[in-house]
């Protein structure tokens, strides 16, 4: 019972009923007490462990010492405040991320852009794409490259409207068929009322 494992994993090992070792716990404060000791060193250990790598609030255990070792936490929490060498680990390169998820932008738009049949390249496609849309929507003033990259490369839906449209004449002229506009218009998937750059995208590809 003193252990770290959990009391279903003791039930099913010696095949015993929950409600008996909650009636062991309640008649054994000894056997209760080091049991509750043994799992509040095992947290704070990896509590410590873990500090190596992240900040104290993003350890999986801070919570559950905060509500239930407040004292010991606050004096561990105080003691890497202390220490700048690590926290300086968890400060982020604001400049290195920025120019990173700019490239990563560009390059999935290059992507989105050359796939067939088109598709739509808008800011969630794209954000979404690098893999950290939350962090790009939630410090977008810390990113201004990639802010701008999304924003150049991304297209509205008249403009999604009018490369469809372009696409649709391409295939038509690649297998010799006339360029109507109901045709293009069929084959593009754009339905009335067409938006202004769309009317004129179509004269374009038609002549007329």
């Amino acid at each position: 019972m003193a252990t770290t494992d959990s009391l279903q994993q003791i039930a099913q090992v010696h095949s015993v009923s929950l409600p008996s070792l909650y009636r062991i716990l309640r008649r054994e404060p000894a056997v209760a007490a080091a049991r509750n000791d043994r799992h509040r060193d095992m947290r704070r250990q990896r509590f410590i462990d873990e500090l190596r790598a992240m900040p104290p609030r993003r350890a999986q255990d801070y919570m559950w010492l905060y509500r239930n070792d407040r004292a010991w936490l606050d004096q561990q929490t105080a003691l890497q405040l202390e220490r700048p060498s690590k926290s300086a680990q968890w400060r982020v390169d604001w400049n290195k991320r920025d120019i990173k998820l700019t490239q990563a932008v560009r390059h999935w738009a290059m992507v989105f852009y050359a796939t067939i049949p088109p598709i739509r390249v808008s800011k969630t496609l794209v954000a979404r794409s690098t893999g950290m849309q939350t962090t790009i929507e939630k410090y977008a003033s810390r990113l201004p490259l990639t802010v701008a990259a999304i924003a150049q490369a991304t297209e509205s839906v008249e403009d999604f409207q009018c490369r469809r449209l372009e696409r649709a004449g391409e295939e038509l002229m690649a297998f010799g068929q006339p360029l109507l506009p109901w045709e293009i218009l069929r084959i593009a998937g754009v339905k009335p009322p067409l938006l202004p750059a769309v009317v004129r995208t179509l004269a374009k590809i038609t002549g007329s």
